[in-house]
């Protein structure tokens, strides 16, 4: 009985210990979400992500029908302003944590005709904001950043070289950059 115990425990703690380090793993890689991304170009601007298909190393599960950009950001350097005047087609914008964790999205539909516009901060951040806040502080969109680093990607879709073409032009003149805190 104490055989049979001791062998059920074993894999128990075998299991356990198995589940952790497979879910933890992520955590430990030297090569993750953020540090991938900072291949693409420098930080706090948007830089293409190549399409899928096109033998430039990209990220996986990309659609190629979507024109794709990436911005790296450090909340320590201040909190972060995305602003742009967007394509009229449909587009999206996600924001996601260093680890890669798609935290805040947003569409096309939520800003109807009004231009992209999102700041990024901490709970700090946004308090010394609120003590002198922009003249347009009540048409951001804030987002409560939890961590210290992220990227913002920015998808537009773009099927064809034209489109392609309209959203790199839109793109071109999108920012994505630390902002003042008042």
């Amino acid at each position: 009985m104490r055989l049979v115990f001791a062998i059920v425990f074993g894999l128990v703690l075998g299991g356990i210990i198995h589940i952790v380090t497979v879910l933890g793993l992520p955590r430990f890689a030297a090569d993750d979400a953020f540090t991938r991304v900072a291949g693409y170009g420098p930080d706090y601007r948007f830089n293409p992500i190549p399409r899928p298909g096109s033998g430039t190393p990209t990220l996986p599960l990309l659609d190629p029908a979507f024109a794709q950009y990436v911005c790296r950001f450090d909340l320590e350097d201040g909190p972060v302003r995305i602003r742009g005047a967007m394509p009229d087609t449909f587009w999206t914008v996600a924001v996601f944590d260093g680890h890669g964790v798609n935290t805040y999205n947003l569409s096309d539909r939520s800003f109807g005709q009004k231009p992209l516009d999102i700041l990024v901060a901490d709970a700090e951040q946004i308090a010394q904001i609120r003590e002198n806040p922009p003249a347009d502080f009540n048409d951001l969109i804030i987002v409560d950043w939890k961590a210290d680093d992220g990227f913002a990607v920015l998808r537009i879709f773009a099927p064809n070289t034209s489109d392609q073409r309209d959203a790199d032009a839109s793109i071109a003149k999108a920012t994505c950059q630390t902002a003042p805190l008042g």
